[in-house]
């Protein structure tokens, strides 16, 4: 008996389709939890600008990162979780986002002072930043470690169910981490 192409598309609905409705259900819970950020916005003017900044580049951390190891994989290049392969794309990930959530910091301000809306002192915009950003990079890193290999062990296409999985927890823990960074700035700030 011959194995149906991956790219088939009986595959691609059986694979995609249960992803996506769980991702549709999951991104509710980022609703949510944005929805507790009205409570909170005047505490911290200017802020929620970060909220869409966050997400695209943990989107595309996420996808690379995805896509790096999916590709390293199929090459024969990484075998296991525990691979000098595997530890450096996550460490280079999560460096990214340190550097990219510094870099998100200072746009979001300087283009918020441009328009002159009310905001947080500066180091408490790159405080709530770094803390978000760095937090989701190293929980999605080890996430999308983890998926890409349970697609693999599955037999799954990695482009039907990695990326869409990815999308959703990284929106909802973009949105629950600066909601806590918030939290924790407003603790610190006193």
């Amino acid at each position: 008996m011959e194995m149906e192409p991956y790219w088939s598309f009986r595959k691609i609905i059986s694979q995609s389709l249960p992803f996506m409705i769980l991702s549709g259900i999951g991104e509710l819970f980022g609703g949510y939890f944005l929805s507790h950020y009205l409570e909170i916005l005047p505490l911290v003017p200017g802020v929620f600008v970060l909220v869409p900044a966050l997400m695209n580049v943990r989107n595309a951390l996420d996808s690379a990162l995805a896509a790096r190891i999916s590709t390293a994989m199929h090459l024969g290049v990484i075998k296991s979780r525990q691979n000098k392969e595997v530890s450096e794309n996550v460490a280079g990930t999560v460096a990214v986002a340190i550097i990219v959530a510094v870099v998100a910091a200072l746009s979001g301000y300087v283009v918020r002072e441009a328009a002159g809306i009310p905001h947080v002192p500066l180091w408490g915009f790159a405080f709530i930043s770094l803390l978000s950003l760095t937090t989701v990079a190293a929980i999605q890193s080890l996430f999308t470690v983890w998926l890409s290999f349970y697609a693999r062990k599955h037999r799954l296409d990695p482009s039907s169910v990695v990326i869409p999985t990815l999308t959703t927890t990284g929106d909802v823990i973009v949105v629950v981490a600066v909601y806590l960074s918030v939290l924790a700035y407003l603790g610190v700030a006193g």
